[in-house]
């Protein structure tokens, strides 16, 4: 087998570099986060030359769980890779999906968590600015911080159904606070556009201004309505 641990942006060439000196049956094992397109190209690029592509997600931190880390696998290869390091200790979940797959689910995965680390620079450097970054810090706890991220997904888009408008009014009056201790309210703005676009979709209306019954229902209603405005707009 081969691992390939590169930085996503040169994800295929180094498939392509690679692809012509692998033996018939060679494992390609890509860890990159990289763009779903570029994991299929390189896929192809693998199985053309008689290998056996394997995409690899990587869904958490080595830094803090070392090889433990969750790893879920797609593509040609990730059955056979799967048997191959079986009972070393990896924690693996193989979809019976194609290469990218793997990928796609980090990536949609990390608009979540990288987004959050991007809010959390733009408070916490507004608050030390203001002198409160530890009250800030300290005050950040709740039943919302301490819930299983489904229960907290379910949670947050029912609430929006109902809440969205007064949700990004506020984090319009964060943009102009962030902006007055001099930092660019990149994430705030960003997320009173996200959740204006929300409330004007008309979810409240929709549920008679009463809270649905969950997470499901809204995001169907959004995903609906929201193809509504793109279809008048085309």
């Amino acid at each position: 087998m081969v691992f390939s641990v590169a930085p996503a942006r040169v994800s295929l060439e180094v498939a392509r570099a690679v692809a012509p000196l692998l033996a018939e049956g060679t494992h390609f094992v890509d860890f990159a986060p990289a763009p779903v397109a570029d994991k299929q190209a390189g896929a192809e690029l693998i199985a053309a030359a008689g290998g056996l592509y394997v995409d690899v997600g990587v869904l958490g931190t080595v830094a803090m769980s070392g090889h433990e880390v969750p790893l879920v696998l797609s593509g040609p290869g990730a059955q056979s890779f799967g048997e191959l390091i079986a009972g070393e200790g990896f924690e693996l979940e193989i979809l019976d999906a194609p290469s990218g797959h793997a990928t796609l689910l980090k990536l949609l995965r990390s608009v979540y968590l990288k987004g959050r680390d991007a809010l959390i620079v733009e408070m916490m450097l507004a608050a030390r600015r203001y002198g409160l970054e530890e009250r800030v810090a300290e005050s950040v706890r709740g039943p919302g911080e301490t819930v299983p991220f489904p229960a907290l997904a379910d949670r947050v888009l029912c609430a929006l159904a109902v809440h969205a408008e007064r949700r990004a009014q506020e984090l319009r009056a964060c943009g102009e606070v962030v902006a007055a201790a001099g930092v660019e309210p990149l994430g705030s703005r960003a997320a009173a556009e996200v959740l204006g676009a929300v409330a004007r979709l008309g979810l409240r209306e929709a549920f008679h201004e009463q809270r649905p019954s969950s997470g499901a229902e809204v995001l169907a209603a959004i995903d609906e309505r929201s193809g509504r405005v793109q279809a008048r707009e085309r």
